[in-house]
């Protein structure tokens, strides 16, 4: 499992990133490198970008409750 905050830069509001780009040590980088993990992790982040822009907040402010629900809609593996 990737956590939410992976794909949050350190100090920032306005940016998110997927694949390559996240926030890992090196043991957890390896696994998250995998094609079908980094189109996971951008599927994420896109839907991730839907809910900032609807609600009007920084990345960190979304409801990941409602981004694993929508991701689980779509089909994607969430864990809890």
């Amino acid at each position: 499992p990737i956590p939410y905050r992976s794909l949050i830069p350190k100090d920032s509001e306005n940016i998110i990133v997927a694949g390559r780009c996240i926030a890992a040590d090196g043991q957890a980088l390896g696994p998250a490198r995998i094609m079908s993990t980094c189109m996971a992790m951008g599927q994420a982040a896109g839907n991730a970008t839907v809910l900032k822009l609807r609600d009007d907040v920084p990345y960190r402010d979304i409801d990941v409750a409602e981004l694993r629900s929508i991701l689980r809609t779509q089909g994607a593996e969430v864990d809890a």
